[in-house]
């Protein structure tokens, strides 16, 4: 892959899609200039530049991504949301952004991302999902407050002030960067979660044990019916059970540690449970902590 010392862009009013991805390319071209232009005419004159979000052409071997075009520049499949800028640059550079990351860079990782950050950003830009409103009069509902609409409010009063909206971009641009970073960051703990637990879980038991905290554990224990509890060391000294929620994160769990464990000190919780190391038991019956992993297994089998 070549290396563009340039990105051109449009200027006046910016959006979500073309911040987002400006931010995205930045992360990997993190020497190139942005050029923020209000016409054809006034792009400078630089070999290779990456356009994007004007110009009317998208052709990934000319390196230009827009979607203003008649006849856009197609739909994400499994979404169904119309493409934006932001959307044509992932699908050339999603790899090599998940890469600079320090991500994963497979194929699920590339859907998860452009499932849900991108054809968010792209739905509200393309009109294909308008911005979502909610309350129970259908006269007067209250728009939802979102991200698109989030790096709007960084325009200033006067968007032919080119200046002052270069560096409202940039800051605009700034946050985008660590929105990106976090949203990739984050999927990539599911996806990593996913596979520890494929690896390391027979996908029948009703407790899993692992010898390491895995983050982003949540979603992937939700995918094996039969689970109900995991177990992890949670320091040199303590290890924790935690339930397992139902399909969804906001459904009920699928079992609790037993109520009378809940809310006890660590003396009475030894006492009332006949587990001699046992530790602490939330009220709410989610958690529980044991000196050993022996210990944490005890409640769990008690609860049952």
């Amino acid at each position: 892959m070549t290396t563009p010392q340039a990105i051109i862009t449009h200027g006046g009013k910016f959006h979500a899609d073309d911040v987002f991805a400006v931010a995205a390319l930045k992360l990997i071209y993190p020497n190139a200039t942005v050029y923020r232009c209000k016409a054809v005419k006034d792009w400078p004159k630089v070999v290779s530049p990456i356009i994007v979000d004007t110009g009317l052409e998208h052709n990934p071997s000319n390196l230009t991504y827009d979607h203003h075009q008649r006849g856009g520049a197609g739909m994400h499949v499994r979404t169904q949301v119309q493409k934006a800028s932001f959307g044509l640059v992932w699908d050339a550079y999603g790899a090599h952004i998940l890469k600079a990351v320090g991500s994963l860079d497979s194929v699920a990782m590339l859907h998860k991302i452009e499932d849900t950050l991108v054809s968010s950003i792209d739905a509200v830009d393309t009109g294909t999902f308008p911005t979502v409103v909610f309350g129970p009069d259908p006269e007067n509902q209250i728009p939802m407050f979102g991200l698109s609409s989030t790096i709007s409010m960084f325009n200033t009063d006067d968007v032919n002030h080119a200046s002052a909206q270069d560096a409202a971009f940039q800051e605009a641009t700034q946050l985008a960067t660590r929105v990106l970073k976090a949203v990739i960051t984050s999927a990539n703990e599911s996806e990593t979660a996913r596979l520890m637990f494929k690896s390391h879980y027979d996908g029948v038991s009703e407790v899993a044990v692992f010898s390491s905290h895995i983050p982003g554990w949540g979603s992937a224990a939700r995918d094996y019916p039969n689970l109900k509890f995991v177990v992890f060391p949670r320091d040199e000294k303590f290890w924790t059970g935690l339930n397992v929620s139902g399909e969804k994160a906001s459904d009920a769990p699928r079992a609790r540690f037993l109520q009378e464990f809940g809310g006890l000190s660590p003396e009475d919780l030894k006492k009332v449970s006949g587990v001699a190391d046992a530790h602490f038991c939330h009220i709410a019956g989610f958690m529980a902590v044991a000196e050993s992993k022996e210990g944490v297994l005890a409640l769990i089998k008690k609860s049952l």
